[in-house]
């Protein structure tokens, strides 16, 4: 191969990663910034190649990342635990709009350090991978976020205050709290004040009848998952009716409590879709 034909190509993949705007990858190179100027998207995987040290990679990336203000969704997978200097570059991402963490999570002690920056933030999907409190999201660290509209986590541990700093987030039109055990009827009050839920999902969660009378206030509810929750019974059924002008979807499936006779009723007294 000549060496003009080499400094071709050399020129052209220059030009072609200067315009590339989103990447899927195993490897983020050191001068990321310099290399992709214009990146705007990146999603991250684990991979058994990788010269990163495993289970700590998520923060290697991130500083690396940390020059790239331009990005706006970023989704790393099976990073393991965010630190430190992971979480101080993540929060120089202002402009990220669209976070996906999954089977990677940030050190509860430095998740404030880490979201206090991004005001421009708009979805947050949390799924640290293990049943552990100490590696789930720290919805206080999220108060007040008035861009957020987009929130899922799978946690089974949240406390009192915890609820209380999501009833916040009064611009969520959609939340997923995937296994959340910790979902008592009293608790379910914070949601009271989330007038703009178009979209909940809480799959095997203890929501009871009483909680659900909560959830029955939220008037512009469209779409609503409550498969796999045992907790709910016949009576609690009646409640669901409330949003027959708002709803369009109903997931009850697998709920151990409830008759076939009573979700029959249901369907003849709703115009909604129910499975």
């Amino acid at each position: 191969v000549s060496k003009t034909f080499r400094l071709v190509c050399r020129h052209w993949r220059t030009a072609h990663d200067r315009l590339l705007q989103s990447i899927h990858t195993t490897h983020v190179p050191v001068k990321v910034h310099t290399m992709f100027p214009n990146l705007r998207s990146l999603e991250m995987f684990e991979d058994s190649t990788s010269q990163l040290p495993a289970l700590r990679w998520a923060n290697e990336v991130l500083k690396r990342l940390a020059s790239c203000t331009a990005l706006t969704d970023l989704k790393l997978s099976r990073g393991g635990k965010i630190g430190l200097k992971g979480s101080r570059a993540l929060g120089k991402l202002s402009n990220l709009k669209n976070l996906n963490l999954h089977a990677t999570y940030l050190d509860p002690k430095v998740q404030n350090q880490a979201f206090s920056t991004l005001v421009s933030l708009e979805s947050l999907t949390y799924y640290s991978g293990e049943r552990d409190a100490n590696k789930s999201v720290v919805v206080g660290s999220l108060k007040g976020m008035k861009s957020l509209n987009s929130l899922s986590m799978f946690t089974m541990h949240m406390a009192e205050a915890e609820m209380s700093s999501l009833a916040t987030l009064v611009n969520l039109t959609e939340l997923d709290l995937l296994g959340a055990r910790f979902l008592s009827h009293d608790k379910l009050d914070a949601f009271a004040n989330l007038k703009k839920l178009l979209v909940l999902k809480l799959t095997l969660s203890n929501v009871s009848d009483n909680g659900l009378q909560t959830i029955c206030t939220l008037t512009n509810l469209r779409s609503l998952n409550m498969s796999r929750c045992h907790y709910l019974t016949d009576n609690g059924l009646t409640a669901l009716t409330d949003l027959r002008c708002s709803l369009s979807w109903l997931s009850i499936a697998d709920c151990s409590n409830l008759s076939k006779t009573a979700i029959c009723l249901l369907r003849q007294n709703s115009s909604f879709e129910i499975v």
